[in-house]
């Protein structure tokens, strides 16, 4: 027999030690990995959504709501600018671009934006099928959020998607988006007249919208001419000024900071998992020696040399290793993905490119995962016997000579 299956044979005979110098191995590399993956598609999402952003204006309040309101959409944005406020700011000299933001509806969950088609290349967004929105009350759909074209719909008042109030225009979707990776492929983008036409007739004193429409613009998204107006530009708007200016690098920076103690934590957590698996695997090896001075004896006699039987040993701890490392990695991503799921306001900013399977989705029993082995089912199974022939003509039946018995 070769040493690999020996090395089973040894792992067989002692199946409680093995089992669970696996399950520990199994314990740190899960969560090693499913920190790993979560932690770096949160923080690429956050790079990759703000890229093109240099700074956001709103409604003075915290920095961090205003951000994830504004330019990742899981927050509820304090409030609404006033348009003065707004045009004031525009006419600075060290701002290149504005793109004005307004929001406060949602259908079917997806939240309704409303500003002007350059927000799309913001995300690098461009139009799959149909077209731009000319017109208020058109609007494109961003690729995830399942509308068609031609569909049309009424908004519904607040940003949780329940309880609302609804208003009583109607949008028409004119265009759908490709997929960006980004925020965009769940949003609704129309005009910003739209937006603040739906709400001119309209009291939104209810305790269920998110902002107050004064004039219908929430945030202004900045582009700057030069890269020291990302730093100058907020004090000097903060200070003199009835509303917040903020850069998303900077504030996501900060948060992302927040976020590590929770990081490092789960990290060493995971690493003693890992270094205590190590230490049972060695214990039981070493006590396996002790147990098996006879079997060893036997190897010896018949002509094994000393370097295979280390090499059993040796094959033995790798073994179980492996074992536990590949089904921590599987267990890792399924924690990775269920915790996609349990924080869905996330799934928007997260770049899932560092999983191993990107567009999986949970729960894995999905309509698409069904059909996909109900194909899988019909391709395995036997074909179809053929089709009888077709029954002969009458006259040639009475025509054909008789089957001899």
């Amino acid at each position: 027999m070769n040493s690999f299956s020996l090395a089973l044979a040894s792992i067989r005979s002692q199946p409680l030690p093995s089992i669970l110098s696996v399950l520990s191995t199994v314990a740190g590399i899960t969560i090693l990995s499913a920190v790993f993956l979560f932690a770096s598609a949160l923080e690429t999402g956050f790079r990759k959504n703000a890229q093109n952003i240099d700074l956001v204006a709103g409604a003075k309040g915290s920095p961090l709501q205003m951000i994830l309101s504004s330019v990742y959409h899981v927050d509820v944005p304090a409030g609404n600018m006033t348009r003065e406020d707004a045009e004031k700011l525009q006419e600075h000299r060290d701002i290149k671009k504005i793109i004005p933001v307004a929001m406060g509806d949602t259908y079917r969950g997806f939240r309704i934006i409303g500003s002007l088609p350059d927000y799309i290349s913001i995300y690098g967004g461009e139009i799959a099928h149909g077209s731009m929105f000319d017109h208020p009350f058109e609007a494109v759909a961003g690729a995830h959020t399942n509308l068609e074209i031609g569909t049309e719909f009424v908004a519904m008042h607040g940003l949780s998607g329940e309880g609302g109030e609804h208003h009583d225009d109607r949008y028409r979707i004119t265009g759908i988006l490709k997929p960006t990776g980004t925020v965009l492929d769940r949003l609704i983008v129309t005009s910003i007249g739209g937006v603040q036409k739906s709400h001119e007739h309209h009291d939104h004193g209810e305790d269920n919208h998110s902002a107050k429409h004064e004039d219908g613009i929430t945030a202004l998204l900045i582009q700057v001419r030069n890269p020291t107006a990302i730093m100058n530009l907020p004090r000097e708007i903060n200070e003199s000024s009835n509303i917040m200016v903020a850069s998303p690098s900077y504030v996501m920076a900060r948060f992302s900071q927040d976020l590590g103690l929770g990081k490092k934590s789960l990290f060493i957590i995971g690493t003693s998992f890992l270094a205590l698996s190590v230490l049972v695997i060695l214990t039981m090896l070493a006590a396996k020696l002790e147990t098996r001075k006879y079997d060893l004896a036997v190897l010896r006699v018949l002509g094994a040399s000393p370097w295979k039987m280390a090499s059993i040993v040796v094959l033995e701890g790798v073994l179980l290793a492996l074992a536990g490392t590949i089904a921590g990695l599987i267990a890792g991503h399924s924690l990775a993905y269920a915790a996609l799921e349990t924080f869905g306001g996330l799934k928007s900013i997260m770049d899932t490119s560092f999983f191993l399977m990107p567009s999986m989705r949970m729960p894995i029993f999905s309509s698409s995962f069904c059909d996909s082995l109900a194909r899988c089912c019909a391709a395995d199974s036997p074909p179809p016997a053929p089709p009888a022939p077709p029954a002969l003509p009458a006259a040639n039946m009475l025509t054909a000579p008789p089957t001899p018995p």
